[in-house]
């Protein structure tokens, strides 16, 4: 749960899309994304199903997530996420998932 981590994965001008939310460029604007979503949250884990890899270009990924709020309220579903690689960087990270009922 530290969106640092992912700095050195990241194209500096990279765009990341997280469900419904309007999309972000570069690594600042997704760190920032990241740490106020997880300042609401204890864990979060994620069990990859299956992943696949399209001409060394695109990496989907099926995973289930768990959230854990600070309350100690869990919510496990499922979600894909979709990497763009540029020169072996993440250039566009989609993350599709229905997590509504986190925040009700």
């Amino acid at each position: 749960m530290d969106p640092t981590q992912m700095r050195r994965y990241l194209a500096p001008d990279c765009c990341f899309r997280f469900g419904n939310q309007p999309e972000v460029r570069d690594r600042h604007a997704f760190e920032q994304m990241s740490t106020q979503f997880y300042s609401m949250l204890s864990s979060i884990s994620h069990q990859i199903e299956k992943s696949w890899i399209s001409n060394d270009e695109h990496v989907i990924t099926r995973v289930i997530v768990t959230y854990r709020r600070l309350d100690g309220f869990e919510l496990t579903c499922p979600a894909a996420g979709i990497w763009r690689l540029t020169n072996g960087l993440i250039s566009e990270y989609d993350v599709y998932v229905d997590n509504s009922r986190l925040f009700v």
